[in-house]
């Protein structure tokens, strides 16, 4: 059986007009069942899934899944709910952006499907370009093996607009040393979200991207 059915792009698309409190309440039951718990059980097949791959990724659903709920503190838009469900598999938790995860976000729009880091503190980032430099011509293949290009056409990131002196070299080499972020991502059909198979359409994004994720792991402390 699918995780989803009609009625979560029912949901959405209803929310889309109606993005308020007293909306949200008197369809909180709708919500519950067509969005909310298909998508805690499709989280936990994942987690379940990288798990056996990844022997050291111990975290409970709650820790991968973001809420429906905004935090509007810092937005123009305060409508107070996402019109997508999302989550982030690493072994930070949904909270880490550093940590390099798997992540994925649903809506009548469109899957999105990454991983990566998002927002490296400074030593690491400097971990991270060290690790390029001593494994250049590792992370070149990676980054051009032809699932991840496929999957995902390439890495990207913000980049610094200015390169440091140390790094001038080995920009013409390799221009992503400059980056600021190393990440990564597809758009996917979302009527894909009603399919059986979602997890395994999912798992070939994962393995597209998990040499990505394991090359800056080494680095990031």
């Amino acid at each position: 059986m699918p995780y989803f059915t009609a009625d979560f792009f029912r949901f959405f698309e209803q929310l889309s007009g109606n993005n308020n409190q007293e909306w949200f309440e008197d369809n909180r039951s709708l919500y519950d069942e067509a969005v909310k718990r298909p998508f805690k059980e499709l989280v936990q097949e994942m987690i379940d899934r990288i798990s056996m791959i990844d022997k050291e990724l111990r975290i409970p659903v709650t820790d991968a899944m973001f809420r429906i709920q905004k935090d509007t503190r810092f937005s123009r838009d305060k409508t107070p709910f996402n019109t997508h469900m999302s989550a982030n598999i690493s072994h930070g938790g949904k909270k880490s952006k550093e940590c390099p995860g798997f992540f994925f976000r649903i809506s009548p729009e469109k899957i999105t499907v990454g991983g990566g880091t998002y927002d490296l503190e400074k030593d690491n980032l400097t971990r991270v370009r060290h690790h390029i430099e001593d494994e250049m011509e590792r992370f070149n293949s990676i980054v051009c093996e032809e699932a991840f290009v496929q999957k995902y056409g390439c890495l990207q990131g913000e980049r610094n607009k200015v390169i440091p002196k140390e790094l001038r070299d080995l920009y013409e080499e390799q221009p992503l040393i400059a980056n600021k972020q190393f990440f990564y991502s597809a758009d996917i059909d979302p009527n894909l979200i009603l399919e059986e198979n979602l997890p395994d359409l999912l798992m070939e994004y994962y393995h597209a991207g998990k040499p990505v994720n394991d090359f800056l792991r080494e680095a990031i402390r």
